[in-house]
């Protein structure tokens, strides 16, 4: 039994990797990216966008950007911060922690998945009797 709990809390590390690169990967996928979405609507004003770019940490390859996302690769001001070590950044809009932005919103999800399980029991427990009862019947009592 030790073992097989070695062995999946080893396979954890892999998995965790492989979702971390998917998530990096889907989020540089989009065909725009954040300084398109700061760009007013207003036709005349124009962000500087290469000192955006390079505030940004856009500037760098993608490689050396999943670096820093992860945090095994120092950031702009040599610090080592990311999702290892439990930074998940600051929000370009509201510029604020992204952990203190989920802080605010883990009531919420709680309270919704709670909800979601009680609704999944009220429907399930009442078929699942039901099913035990007629078990190899189709639903009526053949007596």
């Amino acid at each position: 039994m030790r073992t097989y709990i070695i062995r999946r809390l080893l396979l954890l590390i892999p998995t965790l990797l492989l979702v971390a690169t998917l998530i990096f990967i889907i989020v540089k996928s989009v065909p725009s990216d954040i300084i398109d979405a700061m760009q007013p609507g207003v036709e005349d004003v124009e962000l500087d966008r290469p000192s955006m770019e390079r505030e940004l940490g856009l500037d760098a390859p993608v490689i050396v950007q999943y670096g820093r996302w992860l945090g095994v690769v120092p950031q702009v001001d040599g610090s080592f911060s990311g999702v290892f070590q439990g930074d998940l950044g600051t929000s370009w809009w509201t510029k604020v922690t992204v952990v203190e932005l989920l802080a605010l919103k883990w009531p919420v999800t709680l309270e919704l998945g709670l909800m979601g399980l009680i609704v999944a029991q009220l429907i399930a427990l009442p078929i699942g009797i039901y099913s035990a009862l007629w078990q190899d019947e189709w639903g009526e009592n053949k007596e």
